[in-house]
């Protein structure tokens, strides 16, 4: 019989061969929000004495968490997730030896927890396989792949799309982006702000941390590239994962610059969301922070560890040390300030960072520098890090000669792969459980 690819098997349907009971019930509980694994199965058999080959699909989450080390809560020194929560839902199939098809021959399938929805069901490695109709289309792809690359490159090159500027810009619209430009008195375009709808709706949730870093000149043009970034609630036990605010191409990196690319997107994201960010993270550039003061006034401005640490800190104070002995215990002592995780912690090392400099030839000139900096101290500081580290991908697959159309699609491509492992990682959140407090139910 034929079975709908959106319906889960039931008792007594049966199909030509073990495989395609396989790939139906994966594809109903696809629709469902679950996937099936094997759980017991024996292929071979039948005959006199012989056993009936069965096969017994069983949900990912079923079966409970095996303790085979007899770990328990205060002696595991790592904390590990499991999939496993006791869910009843199973599916079996036996070979009927007279007609040599396999009938469903029992079937549970009340769920004891949540099911997935449509962006979240790839968490399960069960669905990133390709079935046998996608196969065969990308079989189907890779033979007209260059041929259908050409007749691209030449519709967006005809008439009025010969023109860069309207060629990209043709681009982002037709991808769902937000785009505000900045134009000369004479028409030229300075600067062009771009940001997805999904990630405006994304600060709507997780507002709190903005992460700027700026810039990288990926782009035949050498234009700068400015990247805004924020943290989400989703992550794991190590650490929250960083998604996309927004980027622009911009003619320099002056202060009236920044303060263009702040103010469009408070204007385009914060504000119509009735939102605004609550830590501003950044480099120690100078225009960078005055353009931040004057659009995020309210936000705690934080300098990133490596920027101090690696060019402000060698380059201002080295100097004034006759060893790198005496410097390196200024730089343990500024280490001390950054890594505090309470106030009193901070203020007792800043106490040892004077009495330190007192080693140098002018101590008064780096108290003083330290004092300014003192402001952007913090416990818990935080790094541009992870803005630069949504660059590391581009800059491996952009050629330093590319035009603007180029990253934009390297840029696009990226941004919807880290959405599909954000929905991975939301859906992989809802069905992991400590596997100590499953089993305490």
């Amino acid at each position: 019989m034929s079975q709908s690819q959106s319906q889960i098997p039931e008792v007594g349907d049966e199909f030509p061969t073990a495989e395609n009971f396989k790939e139906m019930a994966q594809q109903g509980a696809k629709a469902a929000g679950f996937a099936f694994s094997v759980s017991s199965s024996k292929m071979s058999g039948g005959g006199k004495g012989g056993h009936t080959p069965f096969i017994t699909l069983q949900y990912t989450m079923g079966g409970i968490y095996r303790n085979n080390h007899k770990i328990n809560e205060e002696t595991r020194k790592r904390k590990k997730l499991s999939k496993r929560q006791n869910c009843p839902v199973v599916l079996r199939a036996v070979l009927n030896e007279n007609t040599r098809t396999w009938v469903v021959t029992s079937s549970k399938s009340v769920h004891n927890h949540e099911l997935l929805i449509p962006s979240q069901i790839h968490c399960l490695p069960q669905h990133r396989h390709l079935n046998t109709e996608q196969k065969e289309l990308v079989h189907i792809m890779l033979k007209n792949i260059i041929n259908e690359r050409d007749r691209i490159k030449n519709a967006l090159n005809e008439g009025t799309n010969h023109d860069t500027t309207m060629c990209l810009i043709k681009m982002l619209e037709e991808r769902q982006y937000i785009l505000h430009h900045l134009l000369t008195k004479d028409g030229h375009m300075l600067n062009l702000f771009f940001t997805h709808i999904e990630a405006a709706r994304q600060v709507a949730i997780c507002s709190e941390m903005l992460i700027i870093d700026a810039t990288y000149k990926m782009n035949l043009y050498k234009l700068p590239l400015i990247n805004a970034v924020g943290i989400s609630n989703i992550g794991n036990a190590k650490a929250l994962n960083t998604y996309q605010i927004a980027m622009a191409w911009v003619a320099n990196e002056q202060e009236p610059t920044y303060e263009w690319f702040l103010l469009t997107l408070k204007e385009t994201i914060y504000n119509i969301f009735f939102c605004s960010p609550e830590v501003f993270v950044s480099d120690r550039a100078l225009a960078l922070r005055k353009a931040a003061d004057k659009v995020f006034p309210e936000a705690k401005k934080m300098i990133c560890i490596w920027h101090m640490f690696a060019q402000n800190l060698r380059t201002t104070c080295r100097k004034f040390f006759d060893s790198d002995e005496e410097y390196n215990e200024l730089l343990l002592a500024v280490q001390k300030v950054v890594y505090a995780e309470e106030m009193n912690k901070v203020e007792k090392a800043f106490k040892e960072i004077s009495q330190v400099t007192m080693k140098s030839k002018d101590p008064e000139y780096i108290q003083n520098y330290l004092e300014e900096w003192k402001k952007d101290a913090e416990c818990w500081m935080h790094s541009t890090q992870r803005a630069e580290g949504s660059y590391s991908t581009l800059k491996k697959a952009i050629e330093a000669s590319s035009g603007l159309e180029q990253v934009f699609l390297h840029i696009d491509r990226a941004f919807h792969q880290h959405q599909l492992q954000t929905n991975e990682a939301l859906g992989s959140n809802i069905v992991s459980a400590d596997p100590f407090i499953c089993n305490d139910k």
